[in-house]
């Protein structure tokens, strides 16, 4: 039978995730083994349900509904939810954002697609810094455009050099991501800085600037007194994009928004912007979430479930021998696998034991895996014995093909 998918469609959807591959895996291994008997640390996808301010909100919008709760909207949002947001932002990132600058979208990823469709032409490329999260290499190719990843240091800091190399006439966005998925990594002030002074150079030679894309699902996920600084005040061609799915602990409700910088909004920008979120099929984002956050936006998980989770799983992880610092952000954990083995065996290692976790070649690094600790304390100490049989594993079979190697 011949195909009626495009040629496009396949090379999008030939990019498949690891981090679903291993999540349809705890799937399947809970439905053989049952749901207690299995550790998944797969997907970004909290077990923690959101604070009391949510669900107190969410109650006294249902039962006391405004008119138009259920009907369509301006396509950026309503005004109430977006001054919401305007004013979380200004305080995050030390600019005054008003309401006109925020776009309510259908999560993160509707942002994503609606900025780059608005930015990119076919054959543009798009740079992010690896370890990345690997739905950036689809949000590229959706626009029929291409992906760049350039490297980062032993800190998963930038690697300065190769990033200028990874610059070219077709460069149309850098996309940073921080706190980092998968490592936790913040970038400092002097990383924007420096990052904002390379672009501002090989803008000077551009026609159209390259713009700065500004990840942040994380900011509010901190430990251990760390801050997110913003690039706004560094580069003016700069998109925020976020969402409330991981300090809501909201990701099924799938309520995101887009802010642009205020040097870089115009009444063109503002309608191109709509323009895409109503043809791309959303039309807006969630109407009851957006009745909802005004009341709580201001609220959010508590911190110290997440922490007390990272530093149990991370001294567990660290007696078991495997490198693995305590990250400042995000929910994740990105130990350094033992060497002599690759990133899927040891994966497959502990899948056997039923603990899922990502192989780190799905994030652009294969030296590594990936954990998402925003699981139960039960999990997490059931799976800390498990990590360690799987170490002395990976070690006693690289230790084995070392010697059948001599």
């Amino acid at each position: 039978m011949s195909s009626i998918l495009s040629d496009h469609t396949k090379t999008v959807a030939g990019g498949a995730s690891l981090i679903r591959k291993y999540f349809t895996e705890a799937i399947r291994l809970r439905s053989i083994h049952g749901a207690d008997a299995v550790q998944d640390f797969s997907l970004g996808n909290p077990v923690l349900f959101p604070p009391e301010a949510f669900n107190q909100a969410l109650r006294d919008v249902v039962n006391d509904p405004p008119r138009n709760l259920h009907s369509y909207m301006p396509n950026n949002g309503h005004l109430e939810c977006r001054s919401a947001v305007a004013r979380l932002a200004t305080q995050w990132h030390g600019t005054q954002i008003d309401a006109d600058h925020v776009y309510m979208t259908v999560g993160a990823a509707g942002a994503f697609s609606v900025l780059l469709h608005m930015i990119c032409e076919p054959g543009d490329e798009t740079v992010a810094f690896r370890p990345y999260f690997p739905e950036y290499t689809a949000y590229t190719r959706n626009v029929f455009c291409n992906i760049v990843f350039a490297e980062t240091d032993e800190n998963f800091d930038p690697d300065w050099e190769h990033f200028e190399q990874c610059l070219n006439e077709k460069t149309r966005a850098v996309i940073i991501n921080t706190p980092n998925n998968p490592t936790g990594r913040i970038y400092s002030p002097e990383v924007l800085a420096r990052l904002a002074e390379i672009l501002r150079r090989h803008n000077e030679s551009r026609e159209r600037p390259i713009v700065l894309i500004s990840d942040e699902p994380y900011r509010r996920l901190l430990y251990d007194g760390a801050t997110v600084a913003s690039p706004l005040p560094h580069y003016e061609h700069t998109f925020i994009v976020g969402s409330f799915s991981k300090d809501l602990s909201l990701p099924g409700e799938r309520i995101g928004y887009l802010v642009v910088h205020p040097k870089l909004w115009c009444e063109e920008l503002h309608k191109c912007i709509v323009t895409y979120i109503r043809t791309l099929g959303f039309v807006n984002a969630p109407s009851l979430m957006q009745f909802v956050l005004p009341r709580c936006v201001e609220t959010m998980i508590d911190l110290e479930w997440y922490k007390e989770r990272r530093d149990i799983l991370v001294k567990g992880l660290q007696d078991a021998g495997l490198e693995c610092p305590a990250p400042g952000g995000s929910f994740y954990l990105f130990p350094k696998i033992p060497e002599g083995v690759s990133d899927t065996e040891f994966a497959d290692m502990l899948a056997k034991r039923l603990v899922l976790v990502v192989p780190g070649s799905g994030f652009g690094a294969s030296r590594y895996v990936r954990i998402c600790y925003a699981n139960t304390l039960e999990a997490i100490r059931a799976s800390i014995p498990k990590f360690k049989e799987a170490a002395d594993e990976a070690r006693a079979l690289a230790a084995q093909r070392r010697a059948e190697a001599h």
